[in-house]
C-alpha cells in the first residue's frame, strides 16, 4: 500500500491514542458498555470460553460462549499474555485503516477511467484535491465508535477486518480471496453474506452465481475445520442459531432485545422472522436497482446490516461511517445529514445516562434505554432512505435528460 506522509501521521497518532487508553485501563470501562460489546462479541466471554477449553470442557455446553470456534484457536496460544492480546486489537484497527486507504485510491482510479463529462471530471478532481484517502482514514481511526470498540477489545473488529479484506481483494480482482473473506466474515457474524451482491458488482468480469458458490464452499470448509476442533456440531446452534433465535435478551443498541422480552411466546417465531428478514431481504432488490452505483450499493448493505442485525454495536456503525466519504458524490444532496448527525450524538450521549438511571440509580426503567436505542436505529434508517432517495432521484433526472437529448436529435 502506497502511503502518503499525512496518512503515516494519522496512523502514528491513532496508535499512540489507543496505547494510552489501554495503559490507563479504559478497556475495563469500555468492556462493560452495552453499546460497545454484545453477547457474541464480548472478549470477556471469549476468555471464559478459553478457560473452559483449558479445562477440557466444551465451551458450547453452557450459555457463556457464543462465538465461532476458530476465534478460540486464534487466542488460545496467547491467552495468558494481555500485552500481545491488546496489541492484536490495535494492529487489526490500524490494518483496517491501511486497507481503507488502498481501497479509496483504487476506487478513485477506477472512477477516473469511467468519467466522460466535464462535470464528472470536475467532481473527481475535487475529491482528489481533498485527499480522500486521508479523509477516509481519519474518519475511521478517530471516530469515537472505532476507538471505543478497539479499546473494549470487541471481537467485531475481526468481522470488520474480514469485510475490508474482502473489499480490498475485490478491487485487486482476486475472486478466490474475496470470496474467502466474505465467507470468513459470514463465519464470524452470519450477516455479511449479503455483501456478496455488491462485491460481485464491484468485481469486474465475474458472475454472481460463481461468487456465491465459492463463498459457500469456503464457508463449508471453515465450518468443517471448526467441527474438527470439538468433534461436535453444537457450535452451530450456539453461534449462528444464537444470532438468529435471539436467545440472549441482554440490552444493546438494537431493536430486538426489549421487544422479545415482551412478546407472547406463541408469536415469537413469527416476529423473529419479521425482524430478521430485514437484514437479508433488501440485498437482491438493491443489487438489481443499484448495479450502476457499486460503491453506494456496498455502503447501503453495510448500513442496513448495522441497523437490523440482532446484536448490533457501535463497531458495526463505525465501519459503515468510514465508507460514507466514498459515496459523497452520490449523496451530497442528502437533506437530513445535519439532523441525523445531531440525533446520533444526542442518542450516544444519553444512552449511558439512561443506563445509569435504570440499572444503578433505579430512577428510570428499561423504556428509557430502549427509547434511545429506537432513536439510534431510526436515525440510521432515515439516513439510508434519504440517501437512496437522492440517488434514485438523480438517476431519474439523468435518464430524463438523456431522453430529452435523444428526442432533440431526432427532431433535428
Amino acid at each position: 500500500v502506497n502511503m502518503k506522509k499525512g496518512e503515516w501521521v494519522l496512523i502514528f497518532i491513532a496508535l499512540v491514542l489507543r496505547v494510552l487508553l489501554f495503559v490507563f485501563d479504559f478497556n475495563e470501562t469500555f468492556g462493560y458498555r452495552k453499546e460497545i460489546v454484545t453477547p457474541n462479541t464480548d472478549f470477556k466471554r471469549l476468555v471464559e470460553g478459553l478457560f473452559l477449553v483449558k479445562l477440557n470442557l466444551n465451551p458450547y455446553a453452557g450459555d457463556a460462549f457464543h462465538q465461532p470456534p476458530l476465534l478460540l484457536a486464534l487466542f488460545y496460544p496467547i491467552q495468558s499474555n494481555p500485552i500481545i492480546i491488546r496489541s492484536i486489537f490495535v494492529l487489526v484497527d490500524l490494518a483496517i485503516a491501511f486497507l481503507l486507504s488502498d481501497i479509496t485510491k483504487r476506487w478513485q482510479q477506477r472512477n477516473a477511467k469511467n468519467l466522460s463529462t466535464p462535470e464528472q471530471k470536475d467532481r473527481l478532481s475535487t475529491l482528489s484535491r481533498s485527499n480522500l484517502s486521508e479523509l477516509v482514514m481519519f474518519v475511521y481511526l478517530f471516530n469515537p465508535f472505532t476507538i471505543f470498540t478497539c479499546v473494549a477489545m470487541s471481537t467485531v473488529v475481526f468481522n470488520n477486518l474480514a469485510i475490508v479484506l474482502a473489499i480490498f481483494f475485490c478491487f485487486r480482482g482476486n475472486q478466490t480471496l474475496m470470496t474467502f473473506f466474505v465467507a470468513a466474515a459470514t463465519y464470524l457474524t452470519l450477516y455479511p453474506f449479503v455483501l456478496i451482491f455488491p462485491l460481485s458488482n464491484l468485481l469486474q468480469k465475474r458472475n454472481l452465481f460463481s461468487n456465491i458458490l465459492f463463498t459457500c464452499i469456503w464457508m463449508a470448509g471453515l465450518i468443517g475445520v471448526s467441527y474438527q476442533m470439538f468433534q461436535d456440531w453444537n457450535f452451530l446452534m450456539e453461534s449462528y442459531g444464537f444470532n438468529l433465535m435471539v436467545s440472549d435478551l441482554s440490552p444493546n443498541i438494537g431493536i430486538f432485545w426489549y421487544f422479545f422480552t415482551e412478546v407472547f411466546k406463541n408469536y415469537r417465531n413469527f416476529y423473529l422472522f419479521a425482524y430478521q428478514y430485514h437484514a437479508f431481504m433488501y440485498a437482491i432488490p438493491l443489487y438489481l436497482r443499484l448495479r450502476h452505483h457499486p460503491m453506494f450499493l456496498l455502503w447501503v448493505n453495510l448500513a442496513i446490516m448495522a441497523a437490523f442485525k440482532s446484536y448490533p454495536s457501535i463497531g458495526d456503525i463505525a465501519l459503515q461511517i468510514a465508507f460514507v466519504p466514498l459515496t459523497f458524490d452520490k449523496i451530497r444532496g442528502n437533506k437530513y445529514v445535519f439532523l441525523v448527525g445531531i440525533v446520533s450524538i444526542f442518542a450516544m450521549v444519553l444512552a449511558p445516562i439512561f443506563w445509569l438511571m435504570w440499572i444503578y440509580q433505579g430512577t428510570g426503567n428499561a423504556n428509557f434505554y430502549y427509547a434511545i436505542n429506537l432513536v439510534t436505529t431510526v436515525a440510521q434508517i432515515l439516513f439510508i432512505t434519504d440517501s437512496l432517495a437522492v440517488v434514485l432521484k438523480d438517476d431519474y433526472f439523468s435518464k430524463k435528460k438523456q431522453r430529452t437529448q435523444v428526442d432533440g436529435k431526432k427532431n433535428q
